[in-house]
């Protein structure tokens, strides 16, 4: 499948919060991936990892791809291949400060009244039913 195949396929599958899906697609565009393109798939698929740890309840492994996906898009584009990277990595950085993740992951347990996954943050350029078709 070419690497726009997949990735649309992948947007397909973070608008529908299909996680693990999201970064088996990304994963196909990223083997074949040079620099800078390549670390920016690195983080993004790190983020989606992170939500995927996230929905199995381990706190532990969602702020270990989250700190690995920090380090890689920290000083990335904003934006890439039409998906809003910049300003999707604040929104999470601001979810997991509310649901104080590097705390969960120190007790090894998720907050009680953590949000349903429907209100974790995508990027706002793939809400919406056209962008979740796909996946």
């Amino acid at each position: 499948m070419p690497a726009k195949a997949h990735l649309q396929q992948a947007r397909s599958c973070i608008a529908q919060r299909r996680w693990f899906d999201a970064h088996e697609e990304l994963e196909a565009i990223w083997r074949e991936a040079k620099d800078p393109e390549r670390r920016i798939l690195q983080g993004v698929i790190h983020l989606v990892v992170s939500f995927e740890h996230m929905r199995r309840g381990n706190p532990r492994g969602a702020q270990a791809q989250w700190l690995k996906a920090q380090t890689k898009l920290q000083a990335g584009r904003a934006r890439y291949e039409g998906i809003e990277i910049g300003n999707w990595y604040h929104a999470i950085a601001s979810f997991y400060a509310l649901i104080d993740l590097a705390a969960a992951a120190e007790r090894g347990t998720l907050p009680e009244d953590l949000p349903a996954m429907e209100e974790w943050p995508i990027p706002e350029d793939l809400r919406g039913s056209a962008a979740a078709s796909g996946c």
